[in-house]
């Protein structure tokens, strides 16, 4: 008849002192930008814009070259699109096609 198999101490192994929580969060792998200069901020949208923001995803996606397709991503689209509006703001302040949604529409309504 074969030894039977010691079953691990699994309380002990908790309790060690190496296995303790240190106060860190857990080292986890999540996608980072290719450039330090950028950094994840978290807004809220409206469920049109989301919806308007997958379909030009995909869209320029399909007409890109297969070289740059994979650069073109949704945070790539809004950055381009907030630098773009914001331009327009500096070169044209209250006459942009921004001011004029933010100051004289409801702008709910996006």
């Amino acid at each position: 008849m074969q030894k039977r198999k010691k079953t691990p101490d699994i309380l002990s192994n908790l309790m060690d002192s190496k296995n303790q929580d240190d106060g860190k969060p857990a080292n986890q792998n999540t996608s980072k930008p290719e450039s330090a200069e950028k950094i994840k901020a978290t807004y809220y949208i409206s469920q049109s814009t989301v919806d308007a923001l997958e379909g030009a995803w995909f869209q320029l996606r399909k007409e890109a070259s297969p070289e740059i397709r994979t650069e073109i991503t949704k945070s790539t689209i809004v950055d381009v699109a907030i630098r773009i509006a914001l331009d327009e703001l500096d070169k044209h302040g209250k006459d942009s096609h921004l001011a004029s949604k933010m100051l004289h529409h409801n702008t709910s309504a996006t």
